[in-house]
């Protein structure tokens, strides 16, 4: 099913999706995003793309693919490499370790890895990276309330715990975002509804203590 839904299928009369697009959009940027969640007819698919520039749909139509930009997301060896930097490795060594994993425990072929012209090993991101994120999360609530009068300060124990609520190990800081949309927004939305916190308001979040727990306060 995954494979046609990309080329397209006779059976359905149905053209793919993937095919289409590129079809369309000849130049353009195809994301494979965790592309070792990808089923074994899928991934030779993207071989055969990397390795001739081109693909052939479901109704044998060549599709020229030598002006797509191609880039692959995987979160493979993500736990491999949280313990090699915990150890201190890192630059070209950590990039030769990771690579040299994930093909002995044959995530990706070697083949496939050299399609591509280059592999980036991002590393875990580190406390005050986290702490810079949940910042610039702040800053755009901040402009939002901004636009109703009312001004939040952002401090750093408010940038402390996003930081520590909004993190997974596999995830990255991309939980992030949903504590400042979901948790955040819902207890300063409730608050301005109710007309406790009114235009010509200065508030601040305050840490709770439990996880994704918070509460506003007035400043004087």
């Amino acid at each position: 099913e995954g494979l046609e839904r990309l080329i397209g299928s006779v059976d359905n009369n149905q053209p793919g999706i993937m095919t289409t697009a590129i079809k369309n959009r000849p130049a353009s940027l195809l994301l494979l995003d965790e592309m070792e969640k990808a089923t074994p007819s899928v991934y030779n698919l993207f071989l055969t793309l990397l390795d001739e520039g081109s693909i052939t749909d479901a109704f044998g139509r060549k599709i020229n693919c030598k002006h797509l930009f191609v880039i692959a997301t995987s979160n493979a060896g993500a736990e491999f490499i949280r313990q090699l930097v915990g150890k201190g490795v890192a630059g070209e060594d950590l990039q030769n370790k990771v690579l040299d994993y994930i093909q002995k425990q044959e995530i990706f072929s070697p083949e496939f890895l050299n399609r591509f012209d280059g592999v980036v090993v991002y590393e875990p991101l580190k406390k005050e990276h986290l702490i810079q994120i949940a910042w610039l999360m702040l800053t755009e609530l901040q402009k939002t309330l901004k636009a109703r009068n009312i001004i939040l300060e952002v401090t750093d124990e408010a940038c402390g715990k996003l930081a520590e609520d909004g993190y997974e190990p596999e995830s990255g800081a991309r939980p992030m975002r949903r504590v400042v949309d979901l948790v955040l927004g819902d207890l300063l939305g409730k608050a301005i509804l109710s007309e406790e916190i009114i235009p010509g308001d200065r508030i601040k979040i305050v840490p709770g203590e439990g996880s994704k727990e918070y509460r506003w306060e007035k400043v004087k």
